[in-house]
């Protein structure tokens, strides 16, 4: 048998503020040292994006820079997290 080389999940987001659930695919990354979102996500669904002072790069595992660019924006707002089944 051939180890996964990638996980993905079907999660839960709970946005606190307005109690809206949305239920979205997501690629767990255990050597992730944070979590990212895609831009496009964040506006369709209302998060508020902020500005960063400085851009932040991103490296893959292989030391190479991510194809997607800089971090440009962040977001941090109270949600909740839950997975409501496990990998596909």
């Amino acid at each position: 048998m051939q180890p996964l080389r990638e996980v993905w999940m079907m999660i839960g987001i709970e946005k606190v503020d307005t109690h809206k659930r949305i239920m979205v695919k997501v690629l767990l990354d255990s050597g992730a040292t944070r979590m990212f979102v895609d831009k496009k996500f964040a506006k369709k669904y209302g998060f508020k994006l902020e500005k960063l002072e400085r851009p932040s790069r991103v490296t893959n595992v292989n030391k190479s820079h991510n194809s997607g660019g800089l971090i440009i924006h962040e977001y941090y707002a109270p949600s909740s997290i839950s997975v409501f089944s496990s990998c596909l």
